[in-house]
């Protein structure tokens, strides 16, 4: 079978001769033996580090979807996100993975993006000229469909558009793939689950072969919209995605008329971390920009770096063979303060690793186990798995 990624299958994606048995079905993986784990082959072996692009928000190897209704700044807003990592500066207030960007923008046509673009220079003084890592797809009045199937067919095709998107991002090495939106790359029945699940399986693909982050961008429905669902269609748009934003015209506090200028962007989805929160957003200059900072959503991403670190630290702990515990904070083996000291905690204090220790025990992630003899137990710290998938 050809390798998902290799050079073989991508020019045959781009030629638009994608076999079901080398391109789409080993893309989805749904050809082919199921690789096995086994416990006892990672007994001894560290876990990887949770990658993201922005810290506790958007994962890297998996897709994001951003949703909001027309007009509501969405595309501007994934467009700023490619600007501030392909510049390496932070985005909303959030630090960012930097590396180059690819943007494929079917709703927006050149004009718009250029204005779009120095705008968005402007604001957060990212200068263009040193942005060389940002590309952008131009397929606004293209079929720039990825993707295509019968309305109620189990299964689609992937079109040539797939491996022309691969080949770009794999040339200048992405680290974000903005896709605008899923009404323009998506030609199926958005009810159709198992159309939806092949779909997004595939983008999870390209985002794990490339190492890169895969934003969706897609409009709720009108009856989501009046019912608070950002998205629209099938469940499975949300089931396949590990994170989930949404992009939304705030209301003035105390009144329930909608203020024109401002927004409000919601996690409403992580698989990786806390969910929640949100952050209001001011249209300023032709950018959004943070209203108050980014208190509330930037308390989310400490939380979860919080959190990562503690459980890294924990096993560092056990490698070395030093016992930590729950209890006894004046203790000099108390967990919060042994991986305190221990380099890369990130500064951060005893308390917040307390913190995140007392909520991974509460989420069943930790759980105290007692070694020693009857007459002196002693309370040890274990980790019973990483975060949710």
């Amino acid at each position: 079978m050809t390798p998902p990624d290799s050079p073989e299958r991508i020019l045959a994606a781009h030629a638009g001769t994608v076999e079901s048995s080398g391109g789409d079905h080993a893309r989805t993986g749904q050809d082919g033996a199921f690789p096995i784990l086994s416990p006892l082959d990672i007994a001894d072996v560290p876990p990887p580090p949770r990658q993201w692009l922005v810290e506790g928000i958007i994962p890297l190897k998996a897709v994001t979807l951003f949703a909001g209704d027309g007009g509501t700044g969405k595309s501007l807003l994934a467009l700023q996100l490619a600007c501030s990592v392909a510049y390496g500066a932070p985005w909303l207030g959030f630090e960012t993975l930097s590396g180059p960007a690819l943007v494929v923008a079917a709703e927006d046509d050149r004009d718009e993006i250029h204005r779009r673009l120095h705008a968005i220079a402007r604001v957060q003084e990212t200068p263009l000229c040193e942005m060389p890592g940002l590309r952008i797809l131009l397929a606004s009045g293209l079929n720039a469909a990825l993707f295509s199937a019968d309305e109620w067919a189990s299964q689609g095709q992937w079109s040539h558009r797939l491996g022309e998107v691969e080949c770009h991002a794999r040339e200048i090495g992405a680290r974000l793939i903005v896709l605008d939106t899923s009404a323009d790359l998506f030609a199926g029945n958005e009810n159709a689950r198992r159309q939806v699940r092949q779909f997004m399986a595939g983008l999870s693909a390209l985002g794990s072969n490339l190492d890169a982050a895969v934003i969706l961008l897609s409009h709720p429905s009108a009856s989501g919209m009046a019912t608070g669902r950002a998205y629209s269609g099938s469940t499975a748009w949300n089931g396949s995605a590990r994170a989930r934003l949404s992009l939304t015209v705030a209301r003035e506090e105390g009144y329930s008329a909608p203020d024109p200028g401002n927004r409000v962007l919601s996690l409403e989805k992580g698989n990786y971390g806390p969910t929640g929160q949100a952050i209001r957003l001011r249209f300023n200059g032709g950018a959004f920009v943070p209203v108050d900072g980014p208190d509330r959503l930037d308390r989310v991403a400490r939380a979860s770096q919080v959190r990562r670190l503690f459980l890294e630290g924990l096993r560092e702990l056990d490698r070395q063979g030093r016992v930590d515990t729950a209890s006894d904070r004046q203790g000099k083996n108390y967990g919060p303060k042994l991986v305190r000291e221990l380099p890369g905690n990130g500064g951060f204090t005893v308390k917040e690793f307390a913190t995140a220790m007392a909520e991974l025990l509460k989420e069943g992630l930790l759980f105290v186990d007692h070694i020693g003899s009857p007459s002196r137990v002693k309370p040890v710290l274990r980790i019973v798995g990483a975060l949710p998938q």
